[in-house]
């Protein structure tokens, strides 16, 4: 468990409920499947208030040509968040923005299909 009271298994917990809602699965035959992962960081101060920065993005394998044979890995997509809270509240704001930025991600691929 983190300092701030969030672990990495109720962050990936609520990331992956949200995408599996969202009607989003990772293809199990891929050889390396897309990675979404979260930067987490919180700075307190003496007076009981906390900085909340939550970092989100997803790399992949991409391809830089139709005739490469070898694929990268590249961040292709990212968004972030930094806001204010209690020191009390801050495991309540890390997973809510979690969970905001995974249906985020979900929104951005369903409108990329479409």
């Amino acid at each position: 468990m983190s300092r701030s009271g969030s672990s990495r298994e109720a962050i990936q917990a609520d990331a992956e409920l949200r995408l599996r809602q969202a009607g989003l699965r990772i293809n199990p035959e891929a050889a390396v499947p897309p990675m979404l992962y979260f930067q987490i960081s919180v700075v307190c101060g003496s007076g009981g208030s906390c900085a909340v920065d939550v970092s989100s993005a997803v790399v992949q394998e991409v391809w830089l040509g139709p005739n490469r044979a070898t694929p990268y890995m590249a961040k292709t997509w990212h968004t972030g968040e930094v806001v204010l809270s209690p020191r009390a509240l801050v495991e309540t704001r890390i997973r809510t923005m979690v969970r905001t930025q995974s249906d985020a991600l979900a929104d951005d691929l369903r409108a990329a299909r479409n």
